[in-house]
């Protein structure tokens, strides 16, 4: 590499480094890795990312960033990013809930990333995008009697009612399978009309302690404002 090149390939990295805004960090001991940073990085809206840092010798060791889609169900455009460390029982712990967060008109839609370290490498830990908005949720624990997995659901698509009100819900379950270190795919349901998310959330008998939809996540971050 010439030196100019070599000059221009440095200012770069120190002009990048310069322009991420880290919203929020925390420093995590990952078994099999040690102690790493976790850094919520906002350079702009394009490249919301989570950062994980060697904490001894600064390395990075993973960057995360949410999946990008045309998918006009997914309507809001992530602007904001937040991660939650959870231990919940059954899954690799810790367990590093990625939030991506996009503000509508009327509501909010967030993208969920779980990410662990499996055989040693941190990764995300499922390969379908995890998408709600306000009257959705997610799930983390067992699964009827002896599945542990996580849930996702939201309204049907094909429901016309108003915004807010009775709505179909439609659950999708993934069964973790630590062979593989991901969540894969074990079926979907949809539901009756409820009020509420939680309601349509319990009708599968979802734990409550195990639920995080849009009023746990803005417990959690207030400055998302949703």
């Amino acid at each position: 590499m010439s030196k100019s090149a070599l000059l221009l390939a440095i200012v770069t990295v120190l002009f990048s480094q310069s322009a991420a805004k880290t919203v929020q960090s925390e420093d995590v001991k990952l078994r099999g890795i040690g102690h790493v940073k976790i850094s919520a990085e906002e350079p702009d809206e394009d490249w919301l990312n989570l950062r994980f840092t060697d904490v001894h010798s600064g390395r990075v060791l993973a960057t995360v960033f949410p999946e990008k889609t045309d998918d006009s169900f997914r309507s809001h455009a992530l602007s904001s990013i937040r991660f939650r460390v959870l231990h919940p029982a059954g899954f690799p712990d810790p367990l590093i809930l990625g939030i991506a967060m996009g503000a509508g008109a009327s509501d909010c839609g967030y993208q969920v990333i779980p990410i662990g370290v499996v055989h040693g490498k941190i990764r995300n830990l499922s390969s379908q995008v995890l998408y709600f908005a306000t009257q959705g949720g997610i799930y983390l624990g067992r699964i009827g009697n002896v599945q542990t997995g996580l849930s996702l659901w939201y309204v049907e698509s094909t429901d016309d009612v108003e915004h807010y009100g009775p709505h179909k819900y439609r659950f999708l379950f993934l069964g973790w399978n630590p062979r593989k270190g991901s969540f894969q795919p074990l079926y979907s349901r949809t539901s009756r009309r409820y009020d509420s998310e939680r309601e349509a959330a319990e009708s599968f008998r979802l734990r409550p302690e195990g639920i995080i939809d849009a009023v746990t996540i803005s417990s959690w971050f207030p400055e998302f404002g949703c």
